[in-house]
């Protein structure tokens, strides 16, 4: 019957069309993770990523080459909205931008890592994320957008790079674990309600190169005792700060170089 087979011609062009088939579509389209995700080309050597694809590891490493050698700049909007089982994400050094809602609702998130390239976190890119505890920023980040970590209640501490500039409105809204925050020295802009909500927070240190609050920045921070400012009481009382930008919040002192200032009296 195997011989009888064997001799058969229809048997001998299936098996044909069948190697065909694999040389066609590699088999390493199949089980390498990485090339499982939707990769669009820009046509000029890079490409970005636009989905999850049939990627299904709970640990997410964006590759720095698609499987056609093209380097990986960047992460579309929305690309990985509601991936419910991420528990980690690596971003590589080549992609320069990750645009916004990339990672948002991603429920199981715990651990972020992202390029070194990026320059910005865009507006909502990890909101909706309440298991992210653990991010690793960038060491050139300027700004933070509008919302990029709302709602993440798991984070406790951050470290952020000292190379930031500008933290958007509602950045960290409802970071309800938040329980201390250092603003690096290059800020300049703390936008509309960036704190609002961190009930945990009870210790803010804040350099003098702010020049404004925003509304409700530090609003609803029921537990808030302290702010270190490195300035003078004039320093701080020369920073433009929105009427409501602590509204809400608990009776804290201002420690500054010269002296403190308490809540009422502010």
């Amino acid at each position: 019957m195997k011989k009888k087979l064997l001799k058969n011609p229809l048997f001998i062009i299936a098996c044909i069309s069948f190697a065909l088939i694999l040389i066609a579509f590699p088999v390493w389209n199949i089980f390498i993770r990485s090339n499982a995700l939707e990769i669009i080309s820009i046509g000029d050597g890079t490409c970005y990523v636009n989905s999850i694809g049939t990627y299904r590891d709970k640990t997410l490493v964006i590759p720095s080459e698609s499987q056609s050698g093209e380097t990986v700049i960047g992460i579309e909007s929305g690309a990985f909205i509601e991936c419910f089982d991420i528990t980690e994400l690596v971003i590589p050094d080549t992609v320069t931008i990750v645009r916004n809602f990339a990672f948002g609702r991603c429920t199981s998130l715990k651990k972020a890592t992202l390029s070194q390239s990026m320059t910005s976190i865009e507006d909502y890119l990890f909101a909706d994320c309440p298991s992210l505890s653990d991010i690793i920023f960038p060491s050139g980040l300027l700004s933070i957008g509008t919302s990029a970590f709302y709602g993440c209640t798991s984070i406790v501490e951050l470290s952020l790079p000292e190379s930031l500039k500008s933290i958007g409105d509602s950045a960290f809204f409802k970071c309800t674990s938040l329980k201390t925050i250092s603003i690096p020295n290059n800020v300049t802009t703390i936008g509309n309600a960036a704190f609002n909500s961190c009930t945990s927070l009870t210790k803010v240190v804040i350099s003098k190169a702010v020049t404004s609050i925003g509304s409700s920045a530090f609003g609803d921070c029921t537990s808030l005792t302290q702010f270190i400012f490195d300035g003078t009481i004039e320093e701080w009382n020369y920073i433009e700060k929105a009427s409501d930008w602590d509204a809400n919040s608990a009776n804290y002192t201002i420690y500054c170089t010269d002296g403190e200032i308490t809540k009422s009296s502010n």
